[in-house]
C-alpha cells in the first residue's frame, strides 16, 4: 500500500522510546504520550482519515505498539532506518538532541522523502510462523533436543 506524495498533506514525526512516544506534526507542535495502545490511539485519532504519513525509527521493537495502532487507524507509516535518519540530520550540520527535536527531524525527513519511502506493512502471520519454526529448527539438534556446545 503506497500513498503518493501529492496526496500526503501532513507528516507526523514519531520519536519512540520504551515508555513514551513524542509526536511532531511538522509545525513545531509536539506532544509526548505513553507508549501504550490507548494513549497512542487517543493522540493519533485526529489524523485518522486524513492524508497523513507517520514516520518513526526502528527502535528494537519499542515501535511495535505504535505501528499496530497506526495500522488499526489506517494511517500509513514508514519505519525508518536510524542510520539513514542520522545521516540525513548530519547532512544539515545538525544533531538530534532530545525527543521533540528528534520527532521534528523525523517529520522533516518524511516530508522531504515521502514519495520514495516504503510504507510499513504488518508481517504475514504465516510468514511469522515459518520464521519462528526455522529459528527453532536452527537451534535444535536432529533429535529435536537443544544442541550442546562444548
Amino acid at each position: 500500500m503506497r500513498t503518493e506524495s501529492a496526496e500526503i498533506q501532513s507528516i507526523l514525526g514519531l520519536d519512540v522510546s520504551r515508555d513514551t512516544v513524542t509526536l511532531c506534526d511538522g509545525r513545531r507542535h509536539t506532544v509526548t504520550v505513553a507508549n501504550e495502545a490507548d494513549a497512542l490511539r487517543a493522540a493519533l485519532l485526529p489524523y485518522q482519515g486524513t492524508a497523513t504519513l507517520a514516520v518513526c525509527e526502528a527502535t528494537g521493537g519499542h515501535e511495535d505498539t505504535l505501528l499496530g495502532v497506526l495500522l488499526e487507524l489506517a494511517i500509513p507509516a514508514h519505519r525508518a532506518d536510524p542510520a539513514k535518519v542520522k545521516a540525513y540530520i548530519k547532512s544539515f550540520g545538525k544533531r538530534a538532541k532530545n525527543d521533540p527535536i528528534d520527532a521534528r527531524w523525523l517529520s522533516r525527513y518524511g516530508r522531504d522523502r515521502a514519495a520514495t519511502l516504503p510504507r510499513w506493512q504488518s508481517a504475514d502471520p504465516t510468514q511469522q510462523k515459518l520464521e519462528l519454526l526455522v529459528a527453532r529448527r536452527s537451534t535444535s539438534s536432529p533429535c529435536g533436543c537443544r544442541s550442546r556446545t562444548a
